[in-house]
């Protein structure tokens, strides 16, 4: 079919440019979405799971990280827990994304 067939053509610059497929650009585009999702909510999810397994408010577990966070290499500690298991749910995400 038309839809995967590459076209080359020259840009106003007279540089070539390759157009890609349209599926293989939305799947493209999925992926980088859900990547981007991923990275933006995983850590608010790992709070509420926090807040849920602890019976703690957001609050309380943002504060207790806060001060993890501002102890010597604490920063690294608090980042590796916000995003604890988070490859597994990306490499599944953005397969399923695209």
């Amino acid at each position: 079919t038309t839809a995967w067939r590459t076209v080359s053509s020259r840009s106003r610059s007279g540089q070539q440019r390759i157009r890609l497929p349209r599926p293989l650009v939305d799947a493209i585009s999925g992926a980088v979405g859900e990547f981007g999702q991923i990275l933006m909510l995983y850590p608010v999810e790992t709070i509420k799971v926090r807040c849920q397994t602890d019976r703690l408010s957001a609050v309380q577990v943002v504060a207790h990280m806060t001060r993890q966070a501002v102890q010597p290499g604490g920063a690294g500690l608090v980042l590796g827990q916000l995003y604890s298991g988070v490859r597994a749910t990306a490499a599944f995400s953005i397969v399923v994304g695209a």
